[in-house]
């Protein structure tokens, strides 16, 4: 598939997104701003790497600060709910 190239809602592809809807507490989602989505089939908090070469997601267990969540509610001023860590980088593979 070319980059920009759309892939289409098949029935296939319509049955997949629907089991994995379904599936909660089973798969969770994990969103990159609002066009891109991955699931994870750990669904406590946890944080992830994504190689930035070729889309590779790992897990990744940090005990976040309470000091870093106040922080980043102070300067967004939003309500925390929830927050994540996601490292963007090269894995071990892509850096050579």
């Amino acid at each position: 598939m070319r980059e920009g190239e759309s892939l289409g809602i098949t029935r296939q592809r319509q049955a997949v997104l629907e089991v994995i809807r379904g599936a909660e507490g089973l798969i969770g989602e994990v969103r990159f701003g609002t066009d891109a989505s991955r699931y994870d089939r750990t669904v406590r908090r946890h944080d992830h790497a994504v190689c930035t070469a070729c889309g590779k997601l790992i897990d990744i267990e940090l005990k976040i600060p309470t000091s870093l969540t106040k922080k980043a509610a102070e300067l967004s001023q939003f309500q925390p709910e929830s927050i994540e860590l996601i490292l963007h980088g090269l894995c071990p593979k892509c850096r050579g």
